[in-house]
């Protein structure tokens, strides 16, 4: 049985109020053809199918965590956020009321059980499906391969020679996945999502929402890349 003591604190009345607010704001056609037309790029349109009407069918919110992954609560807040519905005070208040404000070692935590494939960039840590891959991370075109692979796919584009320099040989990429994929203790299916895409190019087909990116910083501390 879980500890009551240890449970999140509910939202107060003036969050939810200010929440519900938001929502009602939002949900709306014009907001998500502004969406559509003045914040998502030309990738962020394809992979939520190239069309306003099919990628609004199931509402804004929809959209958005189509893309960028995370809970309706979160997306209701950061698309008020972005419509300036919401002062970046507002914003983090009610990510803190509504427990979706974590620090980042709690938000990598979390990445874990929840997403299929997190990386950490300070350990250099590989998690696919809350399982941790023993790899040769230490070794920097191994590590820069699977951490390119991954951030290139979280916007919904392959890689290719030119992703790790100008004087990599054309068959690159080929050859380092060669070399991971056959690892022993490499996990099948995500060799597996490595596909070819063109000569000298493969992408990771995973669906963005379910990569989660953790790079580091000065002082040792860790910040969620998004795109």
């Amino acid at each position: 049985m879980s500890d009551p003591m240890n449970q999140p604190k509910a939202p107060s009345d003036a969050a939810i109020t200010k929440f519900q607010e938001a929502e009602l704001r939002i949900r709306n056609p014009t907001i998500a053809i502004k969406l559509w037309g003045e914040f998502f790029s030309e990738e962020e349109q394809k992979r939520l199918g190239g069309n306003l009407e099919t990628a609004y069918a199931n509402g804004v919110v929809a959209m958005w965590t189509q893309l960028h992954g995370g809970t309706y609560v979160r997306a209701v807040i950061e698309i008020a956020f972005r419509f300036n519905f919401l002062t970046p005070q507002s914003r983090e208040w009610l990510l803190l009321e509504t427990g979706e404000l974590l620090n980042a070692d709690a938000a990598y935590d979390d990445a874990i059980l929840k997403n299929k494939l997190v990386l950490n960039s300070l350990t250099r840590e590989v998690h696919w499906k809350r399982k941790l891959i023993d790899g040769p991370w230490s070794h920097e075109a191994k590590w820069s391969f699977v951490w390119e692979l991954a951030k290139h796919a979280k916007v919904g584009l392959p890689v290719d020679s030119t992703t790790f320099g100008e004087r990599k040989s054309a068959d690159y990429v080929s050859k380092v996945k060669s070399e991971l994929t056959n690892l022993v203790g490499f996990p099948i299916d995500l060799a597996d999502a490595i596909r070819v895409i063109a000569k000298g190019t493969q992408k990771l087909m995973i669906d963005p929402s379910q990569i989660r990116l953790f790079e580091h910083h000065v002082g040792g501390e860790i910040r969620e890349w998004t795109p």
